[in-house]
């Protein structure tokens, strides 16, 4: 089951959600766009716990460049449906 809306209104307009989501969607261009492998996208990008272990330092921007990764569009697509419907919601409760 996939949901459309939820049934929680929100009393803001959710600007970090929508930061998001056009940040996400940005960097999946970026991403396709690129002439390397997806493979070597997710092995430069992409967080590896044992690298990130094996030399911490080193690997710290990709704790948060991996967050932005996406294995294609339907896994984007997916993932920004449920951060549209859900997001709102816990930037009300958090604030901006």
């Amino acid at each position: 089951m996939i949901p459309l809306k939820d049934e929680n209104p929100t009393t803001n307009f959710p600007h970090i959600t929508i930061l998001l989501i056009t940040s996400n969607i940005i960097i999946f261009l970026c991403q396709i766009s690129q002439p390397m492998t997806p493979f070597a996208i997710f092995e430069t990008y992409g967080l590896i716990p044992a690298q990130l272990i094996e030399t911490p330092v080193r690997m710290y921007p990709t704790i948060y460049s991996s967050m932005f990764l996406h294995s294609g569009i339907a896994h984007l697509m997916g993932n920004m449906l449920y951060l549209w419907i859900f997001g709102n919601n816990i930037e009300d409760v958090l604030g901006k």
